[in-house]
């Protein structure tokens, strides 16, 4: 009877070093699996992080060449219309009347300053110059007068690159003082596109 007892409780403690060999193997072999789980989640965020913060550049990049291009083209079409403003000086300048030759060396000052600062290109000021004279002198007599008085401006303007020429004390007494004058001795390349397009201009 003793011998039974003593062979029961031998096998119920081998039953519980068993369990626990095996508790302690599973437990075991998870660990690294918990550890493997771990790192791809980690990686998994910092990817999803960098992602992120990569779409977020992006988009910040796209916003802020959208506003560039915006500001830009107001810029431009402030432009534009500092031109039209200049042509209608052009338009209603009034040749042989008192102090129409100071009128016109003013105006032309002006012309000449506006085209030595603009970033405006060429295509622009063609196309700028064209629509005016389509869309802003009502008639053929209109036209061939602002021509003709743009023919005056451009003369003068000649006469300002000349550096053969002192136009100064004649700028002094038309309010001038503050131009851009001589502008380098040298041709103005949107004067000269401006000239070139009035120039040519044909009605259809």
């Amino acid at each position: 009877m003793k011998k039974q007892a003593l062979i029961l409780i031998c096998a119920l403690t081998a039953g519980s070093f068993l369990q626990g060999c095996s508790s302690a193997s599973s437990s075991a072999s998870t660990e690294p699996l918990q550890v493997e789980t771990q790192e791809e989640t980690t990686a998994e965020t910092v990817q999803t992080q960098e992602e992120s913060a990569s779409a977020q550049d992006e988009t910040q990049a796209q916003t802020d060449a959208g506003q560039a291009q915006t500001e830009a083209e107001a810029d431009s079409s402030a432009q534009e219309a500092e031109l039209r403003t200049l042509f209608d000086r052009v338009k209603n300048l009034e040749s042989g009347t008192a102090g129409s030759s100071l009128k016109l060396t003013g105006l032309t000052a002006d012309i000449c300053d506006f085209c030595a600062e603009t970033d405006l290109k060429e295509t622009e000021l063609e196309d700028t110059a064209q629509t005016y004279m389509e869309t802003e002198l009502d008639d053929g007599d209109e036209r061939d007068v602002f021509k003709e008085n743009w023919q005056s401006v451009e003369n003068t303007y000649r006469t300002l690159i000349d550096p053969e020429e002192d136009e100064t004390d004649l700028l002094t007494d038309a309010g001038r003082t503050d131009s851009l004058y001589p502008y380098g001795n040298q041709e103005i390349a949107a004067m000269e596109t401006l000239s070139s397009t009035i120039d040519a201009y044909q009605a259809e």
